[in-house]
């Protein structure tokens, strides 16, 4: 386990040197969201909600004109997910989100990342991105972690 949070600070580490190298934060590249959660397990079912902020680190790295990657660093509170850990899982996340452009509209997404809530968890997922205009999005996902999943509708702003 140690190990695998020693990637991740490097991970981190690397992506914020790339952004203090370039010395021009964008804000056009920064985006925020939340939406609502449908969370299951083997042994029980409860709405939740989470939060979240993120930047487009697409400029950074040469990952062509359909391809995207950013950074997202949330909070998700699960509901009551009692016979998992005896309370809701809630934290804080930080993901690595990577998107296809399908068209002008919608995107491909997939994230990885970690959950370092009330237990450390490997978070993984997948879903769509919906662009209702220039600034606003909507993304449905399903997202993996600690022996639950995650249905997810989540609206975005894009500065």
């Amino acid at each position: 386990m140690r190990g695998l949070v020693g990637y991740f600070l490097t991970l981190v580490s690397l992506i914020l040197s790339m952004v203090a190298q370039s010395a021009e934060f964008d804000q056009k590249k920064l985006h925020f969201g939340g939406g609502i959660a449908f969370n299951t397990s083997p042994a029980n079912t409860a709405l939740g909600y989470q939060w979240f902020t993120g930047y487009d680190f697409s400029q950074y790295v040469d990952v062509g004109q359909r391809l995207g990657f950013s950074a997202e660093l949330g909070y998700t509170n699960s509901g009551d997910m009692t016979p998992i850990v005896n309370s809701s899982l809630n934290g804080i996340w930080a993901n690595a989100v990577a998107s296809y452009r399908i068209n002008t509209k919608v995107n491909y997404i997939n994230r990885l990342g970690l959950d370092f809530g009330d237990a450390f968890f490997t978070m993984m997922g997948m879903g769509v991105e919906y662009a209702v205009d220039e600034h606003i999005a909507a993304r449905g996902e399903i997202v993996m972690r600690g022996g639950y999943k995650s249905y997810q509708l989540n609206l975005l702003y894009r500065f």
